[in-house]
């Protein structure tokens, strides 16, 4: 798999892990428990390679958690209804925007 297609992989496990452990916390069973644990993993055999891949840790890593600023926000929002105050939003935003700052050498 090529560096896009991993992270593309990755973003999906991830979102599928935060579908899951979402449900998880509105109603737990073992089998939610299970499938979460599951999905992260998944989420991981897409990181190790594409690290190996990049070699570049500080822009490979701010781009992944990006990815999981959007993933996260958007499952919230979109599938679950949850709210977001004007407060968290600039939250939200300063939050990406320091990820972005503390990987630039």
């Amino acid at each position: 798999m090529n560096v896009i297609s991993l992270t593309l992989f990755g973003m999906a496990a991830y979102a599928v892990g935060e579908y899951l452990s979402k449900r998880y916390a509105m109603q737990p069973t073992w089998a939610l428990y299970w499938s979460c644990i599951l999905a992260y993993i998944f989420t991981t055999i897409a990181w190790l390679p594409l690290i190996l891949r990049t070699n570049t840790l500080a822009v490979t890593s701010t781009i992944w958690n990006i990815g999981y600023f959007i993933v996260s926000i958007a499952l919230g929002v979109l599938m679950f209804g949850e709210k977001m105050s004007p407060t968290q939003i600039v939250g939200l935003v300063l939050a990406a925007v320091a990820v972005v700052l503390l990987s630039i050498e």
